[in-house]
């Protein structure tokens, strides 16, 4: 059985009157890497603040290796490592002087363990490059060494792929589940790359004004099993008026121009019927598997035009 690393209980946060975070709940296990999503102004930042100690909780609980944040700060959040937005370097030291420097801050950190990390996020062949020379990419990994010199238990990336390419983006993927599962580090991931979460990420959270919505497996959010049915037609608005009358067809939302209906299979020739006897012109119909994207817009209740 997994270990829990973080638990967060009822967490509410007040900005004056605002409600920003409500009753919000959710643990996460050593080793698995953690996927926190929600739309703009969910709360997914103010979150992440509380449990680096940046905002202080206004109530409800913060556990970290079972200790209360707000009763025991000093101690637990030394088990936090985070970074937030863009990690702090300094461009004209070496990456490895960069290393040497935060080490310093923190006790016990040895020449061995700089070289650990190194490896782990896969810059020893550039380590002793100035930062400057950097790519970004390999500025976020440096990032990485910085925030798991002190072997934290949670490790927190608030869009760690922000700005880089493809090439970049898969491997900051691969370096972060090198992380979960050689460091056995609880890794909590905040990103609007949901594709990227798909790939990342064992589980995810997803919040909307502040509250929680949904903890899912990724591989349960996204099961083979769970599939649309996308229709071209005219006139559209005619057809989506339709279906939404029919009892058994469970979802539908116009995307680019198409419908997008969710409905058992075995109802798809009595749907087509009801299409045709009302005369709407279909000149594309297929299915496809329900990805990521498509399971969060549901789940907040928009659509990816939104």
């Amino acid at each position: 059985m997994s270990r829990e690393v973080l638990r967060l209980e009822n967490v509410n946060k007040y900005k004056g009157k605002a409600h920003i975070i409500k009753d919000l709940s959710f643990s996460v296990n050593a080793g698995e890497v953690f996927g926190f999503l929600g739309p703009n102004g969910a709360g997914k930042t103010s979150t992440i603040r509380m449990i680096v100690g940046l905002n202080k909780v206004s109530s409800g609980s913060i556990y970290i290796n079972g200790h209360d944040i707000k009763k025991d700060f000093k101690k637990v959040i030394k088990e936090v490592g985070a970074i937030v937005e863009n990690p702090e370097l300094y461009p004209f030291l070496s990456g490895y002087d960069n290393l040497v420097h935060f080490a310093k801050m923190n006790d016990n950190v040895s020449k061995e363990r700089i070289d650990e990390v190194v490896a782990l996020v896969g810059l020893t062949d550039a380590i002793h490059m100035k930062v400057r020379q950097y790519s970004l990419g390999m500025r976020q990994r440096l990032g990485i060494a910085v925030s798991i010199l002190h072997r934290p238990s949670v490790l927190i990336l608030d869009e760690p792929t922000n700005g880089l390419d493809p090439a970049g983006i898969k491997e900051i993927r691969h370096y972060i589940r090198n992380l979960a599962e050689k460091e056995g580090v609880a890794v909590i991931v905040s990103s609007h790359l949901l594709g990227e979460i798909e790939m990342m990420c064992d589980r995810i959270c997803v919040i909307k004004d502040g509250q929680l919505v949904t903890i899912q497996d990724v591989n349960d959010a996204t099961s083979v099993e769970q599939y649309q049915f996308i229709l071209k037609a005219t006139p559209l608005d005619k057809a989506q008026q339709l279906l939404i009358q029919l009892d058994y067809v469970e979802h539908t939302s116009i995307v680019d121009d198409a419908l997008h209906i969710k409905l058992p299979e075995v109802k798809v020739p009595e749907m087509i019927h009801a299409l045709s006897q009302a005369q709407i012109a279909m000149y594309a119909f297929y299915r496809e598997k329900v990805n990521l994207e498509a399971r969060f817009f549901e789940m907040i209740g928009g659509d990816s035009n939104a």
